[in-house]
């Protein structure tokens, strides 16, 4: 054996050989190991000690005992492995039902319009609503569609929001002039930003015009939205309101005409003398 090899003890413990010591045995460093900043390090004891026999290999029975350490963790590893890969596949299997349960609820859901909008309720994300009073159609922030200022009622707050459903199975919010609910109802549709909303107004709009033919009132406020939101006008509401606009114009002249008529007959009968 060489000075500085490392050699084994009976007990199987590793150490240092120095030298042969006759009659008294075998001269070793033991050997330690201890950490030197972030490094592990091995170190000598502090003095050199006696052992009755030093081997060049561990001895059988250590071996021996070192197999059947490395077999009872591999056997207990392989377990910590399968009761992870249990663990892996319960969670896989979890986030696949949350998935599906996510998906149907979606698909639920997407039956119904105004319900596509409930997560971003949820998530705080609307920001514009497009509002429909009669045949006016206009977007505004959810600010100032949702800000009450009912002072004299009940002090300020939020409009109520609420979803109403049809017999038909459909639903639709609208928005309460006051937050009890007291007010008049307009229909709203909410959207995450003011491009979306401004899209869907523009398509409201055309929808409204088109229902408006044949009615002076909504055709009005059809056509002041469609000017607002730079839609062109339908030709057909167009003429028909412009058709509405000259018979009201022309009956408002010729009603214009018998008073005058009737005021220069006055005042003919009052240049001669007579009665009024």
């Amino acid at each position: 054996m060489d000075k500085g090899q490392t050699v084994y003890t009976t007990n199987g413990e590793a150490v240092e050989f120095i030298a042969e010591v006759p009659g008294e045995g075998f001269a070793v460093w033991r050997l330690f190991e201890g950490c030197a900043g972030d490094a592990l390090v091995e170190f000598r004891g502090e003095h050199p000690i006696l052992v009755d026999r030093v081997y060049e290999t561990p001895p059988t029975a250590v071996q021996e005992e070192g197999v059947a350490k490395l077999a009872e963790t591999a056997e207990r590893l392989r377990a910590e492995v399968g009761e992870l890969r249990r663990e892996k596949l319960q969670l896989e299997e979890d986030a696949r039902r949350r998935s599906d349960g996510t998906a149907e609820l979606k698909a639920r859901l997407s039956q119904h319009a105004a319900l596509a909008r409930i997560d971003d309720f949820l998530c705080g994300r609307i920001t514009h609503f497009v509002m429909r009073h009669y045949s006016e159609i206009e977007v505004k922030t959810a600010a100032e569609a949702l800000a009450s200022k009912d002072e004299g009622r009940n002090g300020d707050g939020m409009k109520l929001l609420s979803l109403f459903g049809h017999s038909e199975g459909q639903l639709d919010w609208r928005i309460n002039d006051y937050k009890d609910g007291s007010g008049q109802w307009i229909s709203a549709w909410p959207f995450a930003s003011e491009e979306e909303a401004t899209t869907f107004a523009k398509q409201k709009v055309v929808e409204v015009m088109a229902g408006a033919i044949g009615n002076a009132f909504r055709a009005e406020y059809a056509l002041k939205s469609a000017a607002k939101l730079g839609v062109e006008p339908l030709p057909e509401l167009a003429e028909f309101y412009r058709d509405h606009r000259l018979a009201g114009l022309r009956s408002n002249a010729e009603r214009l005409r018998q008073e005058l008529a009737l005021s220069e007959a006055q005042i003919d009968r009052l240049a001669k003398g007579g009665d009024c």
